[in-house]
């Protein structure tokens, strides 16, 4: 009974969840400007070089989590390291990154 009380407690968490996302897509953002524009393009400039001066090994574990989705184990699994490993050099990479891009 407890079992079959939390799945039906999950899944209207769930359904909640997804009908914000949804109305959160929704709604019209406004058009940016020129000068948006050219910080976001100078942002993405610097971001690329920051993630560039990365040593391989963080940069992938970073974008494999951030960029792909993929969880730490996931990613431990794909890269054949130890989730502590990947830890490891998930926080490196992200601290490396938030210096350079002061």
């Amino acid at each position: 009974m407890r079992i079959t009380f939390r799945l039906a407690l999950d899944h209207a968490r769930s359904s909640r969840r997804r009908g914000q996302r949804e109305t959160l897509w929704a709604v019209a953002l406004p058009q940016p400007t020129a000068e948006d524009l050219a910080v976001s393009s100078e942002f993405g400039r610097r971001l690329e070089e920051a993630m560039e001066s990365l040593p391989e090994k963080s940069r992938l574990v970073l974008l494999l989590s951030t960029m792909d989705g993929h969880s730490l184990e996931e990613v431990a699994e794909l890269l054949q390291v130890p989730l502590g490993t990947v830890k490891s050099r998930l926080h490196s990479a992200r601290k490396r990154l938030a210096e350079r891009l002061r």
